[in-house]
């Protein structure tokens, strides 16, 4: 049986693409990349080389034996039948704070204080807990996962909540939502700090080099680039792997072909040796980085930093 026999087999949806042999599918690894499920058709697949790559989570293989294997396996958990069904009701999702959410708190139920526990232990502030109304539950789709609530100016526009249950899959699962940036304040700096994840855009933000901002992945959104259009310096301090250097490159030639910036830098760890994302860090390295080790934006840098990253997976 092959892929499209497979899909029509399943009931699943797809679109053809102006490309031969190349079709349109709702990408079903975007939740387990830790980005919001895609109900647009964001994952291109052709079906005669095996490539693939997603433009929402960036997943990509150009090995069709791995390609055909990543589908038959989401085939089989249902997230390919999941994320077709996500096609047909984005539109009435309502995003909501969870039921039964609790703020994380040393004083509050057995889960809260384990969230609590956590955040703590990873640099998180009492403060930013409350000010980003940071939390847990114990039931429904995100129950036993620490809830972050992503709001802009005021709104809550979707739910990021990470496992906190040992084997539980996803890592992170995220609502459908509008992707906007994580933790953007009200009175704004005018220079942005921008990282992948939202603990690294929490440990940025205890900085007072500027606002600590969370991308939520590593590829840069239209809304996300209007967004960010406010600040007049933006830093970006991407993962110190081989997606983090192919989103630096990408999103500084965004924020370049915008020209709404006068200063582009980047935070180029994986140059010193060092391959710690700043969630790991002692505060005082993610200063002295924010303060000292800021790099302009070149795709030189950027070609240097992939290949850096490559030897190390090597």
């Amino acid at each position: 049986m092959n892929l499209i026999d497979a899909l029509d087999a399943y009931g699943v949806k797809y679109k053809n693409s102006n490309k031969p042999g190349e079709i349109w599918l709702c990408c079903p690894f975007c939740m387990e990349e830790g980005q919001s499920g895609d109900a647009r058709f964001r994952l291109g697949v052709n079906i005669e080389t095996g490539e693939m790559h997603c433009f929402n989570c960036d997943k990509a293989s150009r090995d069709s034996e791995y390609t055909f294997r990543e589908l038959d396996r989401m085939l089989d958990l249902g997230e390919l039948q999941a994320a077709a069904v996500r096609a047909k009701v984005q539109t009435k999702e309502v995003i909501e704070i969870p039921e039964g959410f609790e703020l994380a708190s040393k004083s509050g139920s057995f889960w809260s204080k384990k969230a609590y526990k956590y955040l703590r232990s990873r640099g998180v502030r009492s403060s930013q807990i409350k000010d980003n109304q940071i939390g847990v539950t114990e039931v429904g789709r995100f129950a036993y996962r620490i809830i972050f609530p992503v709001f802009y100016k005021g709104k809550l526009k979707g739910i990021v909540a990470r496992a906190m249950v040992a084997d539980q899959k996803p890592k992170y699962l995220n609502s459908i939502g509008t992707k906007v940036l994580y933790n953007v304040p009200a009175i704004r700096n005018k220079r942005a700090n921008l990282s992948e994840g939202i603990l690294d855009s929490l440990a940025l933000a205890r900085s007072h080099y500027g606002d600590g901002l969370g991308l939520l992945g590593h590829s840069l959104t239209d809304r996300q680039l209007r967004i960010l259009s406010r600040y007049r310096h933006v830093v970006t301090w991407m993962d110190p792997d081989k997606a983090g250097a192919e989103g630096t490159k990408a999103i500084g030639q965004q924020l370049i072909a915008s020209k709404h910036f006068d200063k582009i830098s980047v935070i180029a760890t994986l140059l010193d040796g060092d391959t710690r994302d700043p969630s790991d860090m002692p505060q005082d390295d993610i200063d002295r980085y924010l303060d000292k080790g800021l790099r302009e934006y070149s795709e030189a840098l950027c070609n240097r930093l992939k290949l850096r990253a490559l030897r190390n997976e090597d």
